[in-house]
């Protein structure tokens, strides 16, 4: 008799316990589906924003011409003509291993699935931005 209630009391804490777990995954899977959503939006926004052509501020023999998801950059002494190559933005880089910088709300990892490179861009007014993934360099351009 002893031995049945125990079990009851044990199935009914076992009960109570689980289903509080499911309750707390339920709500951090909310956040994560926000999170995406918000992410998505914001690539967006800076591919819309991208569009058009851009002129490189401190050499101006070089500009970024962006249509759609392609973009097209120019430069002097170009080997081969220019073309327009698909490009991907996103908040991450599928080519780095140990990519872990933080990204402002203004910034994605531009991905050129073609060359297998990343750069972190960013757009703001008139301004594009363009750097390396640590940050080493960056390459201002200006919309024309």
């Amino acid at each position: 008799m002893l031995k049945s209630r125990l079990t009851i009391i044990g199935l009914i804490l076992f009960t109570t316990l689980s289903c509080k777990n499911i309750e707390v995954e339920t709500v951090a899977e909310e956040e994560f589906t926000e999170e995406i959503q918000t992410n998505d939006a914001r690539l967006d926004e800076i591919q819309q924003k991208l569009q058009g052509d851009w002129k490189r501020v401190d050499y101006p023999y070089s500009s970024y011409e962006f249509d759609g998801n392609t973009a097209k950059l120019i430069s002097e002494g170009q080997v081969e003509e220019p073309t327009f190559d698909p490009y991907e933005l996103s908040m991450n880089c599928r080519f780095a291993d140990n990519f872990d910088a933080e990204l402002s709300a203004q910034e994605a990892v531009m991905i050129n699935p073609k060359f297998e490179s990343c750069e972190i861009i960013s757009v703001e007014n008139d301004t594009l931005r363009l750097s390396d993934l640590e940050r080493s360099f960056e390459i201002v351009y200006t919309r024309n």
